[in-house]
């Protein structure tokens, strides 16, 4: 099982609720179709192309915030209503400039970056767990999950540019 398909599954247990939540890079055999066949700028685009609705959150990361295939990406989400969050280290990037929202660590260390998103995914998944029950912990947080989530939030209290 993935991880991806293991956050699918804790949402579901703890919320009782469906996860429509998937990643575009779990399917090698898909992934690398669309490089041979289109092309490795589009991989994540043409994938977007069957399955994004309106009003959907696409969560884009990429180091560097230049990847082409995730700014393609993050443009067709934008132009077809979706919710971009973008996640980018170095100075963020051409993702930095076109996601919605942004959840940048301004440092030049690809590793320092790398963590940092990871540790955001983490809290991310702790966040969707408990949106049910609207606990934190042991605590009640105030606001849900929603305000659990909001990168500008948590970039105040950790001390990040966003």
């Amino acid at each position: 099982m993935s991880s991806r398909t293991g956050i699918r599954v804790s949402i579901y247990l703890s919320t009782k609720r469906p996860f429509r939540g998937r990643t575009l890079v779990d399917n090698v055999g898909l992934t690398f179709a669309y490089a041979n066949d289109v092309s490795f700028q589009d991989v994540f685009v043409e994938q977007l192309k069957n399955i994004l609705n309106e009003g959907d959150l696409v969560i884009a990361i990429s180091g560097s915030g230049n990847s082409e295939n995730v700014l393609r990406a993050v443009r067709y989400a934008n132009d077809h209503g979706a919710v971009t969050l973008g996640l980018c280290g170095y100075g963020g990037g051409t993702l930095r400039q076109i996601a919605q929202h942004v959840v940048w660590v301004n440092v030049n260390d690809m590793q320092l970056a790398e963590d940092i998103h990871s540790m955001f995914g983490h809290v991310v998944m702790q966040c969707l767990c408990f949106a049910s029950t609207q606990k934190w912990g042991d605590q009640q947080r105030p606001g849900g999950a929603a305000q659990c989530i909001n990168p500008n939030e948590a970039a105040a209290e950790a001390g990040w540019q966003s």
